[in-house]
Parts: structure tokens; sequence; C-alpha cells
């Protein structure tokens, strides 16, 4: 009757080989384009955070580092490499997640050595206070690879921001 539910088995033999192999490129499809998407937010809630990679190809304009924590390749543009560096391929290499985007459907994740977020984490790293929030990094000015400015401030007055921060003998802000 009209209203009521009708089932019908179907078996794989009974659709022609184009139809299978056109539901299998459809699936096939769709299975990517969840994993682009998958890749793009993940990388979108890391923006800011500092990522680990080995270096992949060297190329005139860019280099493509695989990241070691998920296999995902990254780009390190040569305006976002401090001036003195240089790497081979199979060095590992250091940046923080400066953009995500979409290009052709693809995500693009591009990192930086120069960006002065990449210095605040370093620091942040390097200096425990800095990470439990003791101490707070107000401004950073830098010239990549030639020289830094750090303004910090304390609100706990038994705290020397500055000393905490160069450590003994210089060693933490060298680090």
């Amino acid at each position: 009757e009209i209203g009521d539910e009708c089932y019908e088995q179907l078996t794989l033999e009974e659709f022609g080989r184009r139809s299978v192999m056109a539901a299998r490129q459809t699936l096939i499809s769709r299975l990517m384009d969840l994993e682009k998407d998958d890749i793009y937010k993940k990388y979108f809630e890391r923006l800011g955070e500092i990522t680990v990679g080995e270096v992949n190809q060297i190329m005139k304009k860019e280099i493509l580092v695989t990241d070691d924590a998920t296999g995902n390749e990254l780009v390190l543009p040569r305006t976002e490499i401090i001036k003195g560096d240089f790497f081979r391929k199979g060095d590992s290499i250091r940046g923080v997640i400066k953009k995500v985007e979409m290009r052709n459907n693809a995500p693009h994740i591009i990192i930086s050595r120069t960006d002065n977020l990449f210095l605040e984490k370093l620091l942040e790293q390097e200096v425990p206070e800095i990470e439990d929030g003791l101490i707070t990094v107000k401004k950073i000015v830098r010239l990549p690879g030639e020289r830094a400015k750090v303004a910090v401030e304390s609100y706990d007055d038994r705290i020397d921001p500055v000393g905490a921060c160069v450590g003994m003998k210089g060693s933490r802000i060298h680090g």
C-alpha cells in the first residue's frame, strides 16, 4: 500500500561495469575531499604554533618541508627565511605556522622563520615564566638574522622580567 516500506535486494552483478567504476570514483574523490578539509582544519587550529619538519625539496622561490608530526607538506617561502640560513635536503627545520589557505581545492600551509611570532614562541619554550604567564611579552621588533628587541613586563614585583628572560650569562636568550 501507499506509504509502506518496500525492500528489494540488489546484488553487485546487476550493476554494469561502468556504474560500479563511477561509484568507486565518486567515493574516492569524496574521501580525498574530506581528507583535505581535515588537514585544513587541523592546521587552521594550530595557526601561530611552532612546528618541526624535515627539508624535502629546495626550489628557487620556496622550500618544501615535510611535517614530522603529521607527514603533511608545508611551504617555506624564500621571503620567510632568515638571510644567513642555508638548508640541505634532510635537514630538520623549525618554523611557525603563519598562513593556511585552500589553493586549487588543496590545503596550502605556509610556515615562517622571520615572523615576530616565531621569536615569541621560541622565547616561550626557553623561559618557563613566560609560559606560566608570570612574564608577558609586550612587543617584539627584529631584523631577522641580525638583532632583536623584546619588551617584557612582569606583574609580580618579586620577578625581574629582563633578568629572567636573559638568564645566567645570557643562557636563555642565546638559546
